[in-house]
């Protein structure tokens, strides 16, 4: 048998995604990762491009033995039937299985499920970038994550990026400059290291993501022109709600099952969040009714306007705001279990809500002027205003960073 890359000494100094960490600025940490005796499973969700590799070749570069661990990119393989095949030839061999990008292969739980049932005592760690795959194979295989359990990586926050800069030696930005990088720059890794300390444009990353996504796009079955007419509608209409049956007529789509399609697409590939209206007396969302559109990193708004050739809108600074916050609000949103949307009422709306808890709306300006009656009418235990100066620094109760945990 030929022998792999990773039990070759020095391999870390050619490997790509080594490589382009060490040369990074700074680097981001990722996930601790404990290794037990007891078989394990990991699904790793996430983005193209936003570390998940790097991750996996670290994690390989560090274990303490190479010749029982396993490596294999799957974006090569078709079927479950292949990728069952490779996994029974190393059952006996190979204690750490690391399987990057299996989402597209299809049927990829059966081959798990059929290794873990056939005893495999091991860890298998597997990566994917769409959503809707990766879930399914969480609930096709219960009871058979053992040590393990799932993982997602997103690009950074914005007081992520604030500490990658610091820890990178770079010059301090009061909050204002600094959301302003950030809203250029966004969070992918590559992008920020690309953009630098001046936080310039950074075209190299926006070229490389924009393959990333209508790629995939065309892969499964999209339309190119049809999602960048799609993302122009998003980006247009983006801080107001719309109605399917608008974003289909004025992208010409065609049909709002059709939007529907293309939504679920940007959303199972982590481009994009919708932000439903939520009903105050049950807390649910009202799915029927027009919904809000955010995309995920400033980087996809960025490619959304190159795509579909519309001029930076006037209110360009707000809108990134506003998708910014949201996208925070809903990560925090996640951990702690609560429901966020927005509120819809006769006397105005509230920018962002999560029913009987709090209610935060934004004024990207120096001073709160202009809030919706809505939002002082609305009884609830926290009702905070985000301007300038208090953007992204003030919380609710238990939202904060610190407080929900930052993985």
């Amino acid at each position: 048998m030929s022998e792999y890359f990773w039990e070759k000494s020095g391999w870390e100094e050619k490997d790509k995604h080594l490589s382009a960490l060490r040369l990074a600025p700074a680097t981001r940490e990722f996930p601790t990762l404990r290794l037990t005796p007891e078989p394990s499973l990991f699904i790793v969700r996430g983005p193209r491009q936003v570390g998940k590799s790097s991750w996996l070749k670290t994690i390989l570069s560090r274990y303490p033995e190479p010749m029982r661990a396993f490596y294999y990119s799957c974006e090569g393989i078709d079927s479950y039937r292949e990728l069952l095949t490779l996994l029974e030839s190393l059952r006996s061999s190979r204690d750490l299985i690391l399987l990057d990008e299996v989402s597209f292969v299809s049927e990829w739980t059966r081959a798990i499920k059929s290794i873990i049932d056939g005893g495999y005592t091991g860890t298998i760690i597997v990566t994917g970038s769409h959503a809707a795959d990766l879930r399914q194979g969480t609930d096709l295989l219960p009871g058979r994550f053992g040590g393990g359990r799932e993982i997602i990586f997103r690009p950074m926050e914005l007081w992520e990026y604030e500490d990658y800069r610091v820890r990178a030696g770079w010059k301090a930005l009061d909050h204002g400059e600094l959301c302003q990088q950030f809203f250029r720059v966004g969070g992918m890794p590559a992008s920020v290291s690309e953009s630098g300390e001046s936080g310039t444009t950074p075209r190299a990353a926006l070229e490389t993501y924009e393959r990333w996504l209508l790629g995939d796009a065309v892969q499964l079955g999209k339309n190119r022109e049809s999602l960048s007419a799609l993302l122009g509608q998003i980006v247009l209409t983006m801080t107001s709600p719309v109605s399917l049956h608008t974003l289909a007529k004025k992208s010409g789509l065609g049909s709002h099952n059709t939007v529907l399609s293309y939504l679920q697409f940007l959303e199972d590939s982590f481009a994009l969040r919708t932000c439903y209206a939520m009903n105050p007396d049950t807390g649910a969302p009202r799915f029927r009714s027009e919904r809000k559109l955010y995309f995920t990193d400033p980087i996809i708004y960025w490619i959304a306007l190159k795509l579909a050739r519309v001029p930076v809108p006037q209110n360009v600074e707000s809108q990134l705001a506003e998708m910014v916050g949201f996208e925070a609000l809903a990560r925090r949103a996640d951990a702690a279990g609560h429901g966020l949307g927005f509120l819809a009422t006769k006397k105005g709306e509230v920018d962002f809500f999560s029913p009987k808890r709090w209610a935060i709306e934004l004024k990207w300006k120096s001073a709160a002027t202009e809030v919706s009656k809505a939002f002082y009418l609305t009884d609830l235990p926290e009702k905070i205003v985000w301007t300038k100066n208090n953007y992204l620094k003030e919380w609710p109760r238990g939202m904060s960073s610190s407080e929900i945990g930052t993985e």
